[in-house]
């Protein structure tokens, strides 16, 4: 008999990056060599020390019982204690909670705040999961474009264009996956008076706020003015900044009530997060934060690698990238960004996201928080394939 599933499901489709993973363990496993510039992680960068020595204590004391729903006081107190350093965001304990990563904090937002048919603002490019969790939740996703004149940017005045009886929130990515975007203090204020001329909700997912580049400062949503702080929920993790992807925790804070409901979404999923990654957020949050600093530092240098060495090739065109970790250039030369994905992968082995996954299918998105050695590689394949003559007619446009 044929499991009979419920409608949502031919509303979503697994995670492109999800997608993209399996693959590539699907070529090693053939025995070909791939070279994953897909994946949103540090490939040769791990947690600082002292995190990893907070998780073995963990498990040597046996802190591995489950915890609070919201996760340990000691673990809020961090978080609200971090949002105030880095973010000028002043949060209680009780207006903070932890999750199984920041993709859990975005959900349980939209399972809290959406009712049927309402309506999310999510300017694209988006990440990936944004418009699938809207879904899930029972909720309308309504894409609002930018371009990459405009810094891939939603302003103000687009927004409004989209704004409807049933706009419940706004989603905004900032720093931006995958457009590496970074919004100025007055781009915020100018869409705070949007959203609050409107009485929409702001979902602020921040996760790369420690990583910018050039001088880019970051803002944060929440930050602004006791308005924004009451109607923003602030979502970060200790994935990006500290390495920490595999451990799964990230948190949000915003209006109690707002995290109280969130909480309760919670309750019935995964109750707490893990107890001993708890102890180690802990101690990353108020530990030593040069290992943070030292990670920009390496990760500018390697956007600065893959800018200059996009900005060589031919088919494509490659913007500013203030923010987060990816390059998201054009590929003006073939037919999408799927097409020179496809290409690219059985050419040279070389593994990059198609655009259409972030809502802009003429791009494709690279990862340089690859090794150095895999994107000096992954370039150097790219260069050869790329050159006047070496693709065939068939793989361009």
């Amino acid at each position: 008999m044929k499991p009979i599933l419920a409608q949502r499901m031919s509303l979503v489709s697994e995670s492109a990056t999800a997608t993209l993973s399996k693959r590539v363990a699907q070529l090693k496993h053939q025995g070909r060599e791939v070279i994953d510039l897909g994946q949103g992680e540090a490939e040769d960068l791990f947690a600082p020390p002292h995190v990893q020595e907070a998780a073995w204590r963990a498990i040597r004391d046996n802190q591995t019982k489950y915890t609070p729903t919201a996760g340990t006081l000691e673990l809020r107190e961090a978080i609200a204690y971090r949002f105030a350093q880095d973010n000028g965001l002043r949060v209680q304990p009780s207006q903070v909670m932890a999750s199984t990563g920041a993709k859990q904090g975005v959900f349980n937002f939209m399972m809290a705040v959406l009712d049927p048919g309402d309506e999310v603002l999510v300017p694209a490019p988006y990440w990936v999961s944004y418009i699938h969790q809207v879904k899930l939740a029972g909720g309308q996703p309504v894409v609002v474009p930018t371009s990459p004149q405009r810094g891939f940017k939603v302003m103000g005045d687009t927004l409004r264009q989209y704004l409807t009886s049933r706009t419940r929130a706004l989603v905004l990515n900032n720093p931006n996956n995958p457009s590496g975007a970074v919004y100025t203090r007055e781009e915020l204020l100018d869409i705070l008076d949007v959203v609050l001329s409107a009485g929409v909700l702001v979902l602020a997912d921040e996760v790369y706020d420690r990583l910018t580049f050039d001088g880019a400062a970051h803002v944060s949503m929440a930050a602004l003015t006791s308005e924004a702080a009451a109607v923003t929920v602030t979502v970060n993790a200790v994935s990006k900044r500290y390495c920490m992807t595999g451990w799964r925790l990230g948190f949000a804070a915003g209006p109690q009530e707002l995290i109280a409901a969130m909480e309760r979404v919670q309750s019935h999923t995964t109750s707490c997060p893990n107890g001993v990654a708890q102890r180690a957020a802990t101690a990353a949050l108020t530990g030593d934060q040069q290992a943070v600093v030292a990670l920009r530092h390496e990760l500018d240098a390697r956007r600065r690698a893959m800018v200059g060495g996009l900005r060589g090739l031919p088919g494509l065109q490659c913007w500013p990238i203030q923010g987060s970790f990816y390059a998201f250039p054009s590929v003006p030369g073939f037919e999408s960004g799927a097409h020179f994905a496809e290409a690219l992968l059985e050419a040279t082995g070389v593994i990059v996201v198609p655009g259409d996954a972030f809502g802009m299918p003429e791009h494709v998105r690279l990862c340089f928080a690859a090794s150095r050695t895999s994107l000096d590689r992954a370039l150097e394949r790219m260069s050869v394939w790329l050159r006047p003559g070496a693709a065939t007619e068939g793989q361009r446009r």
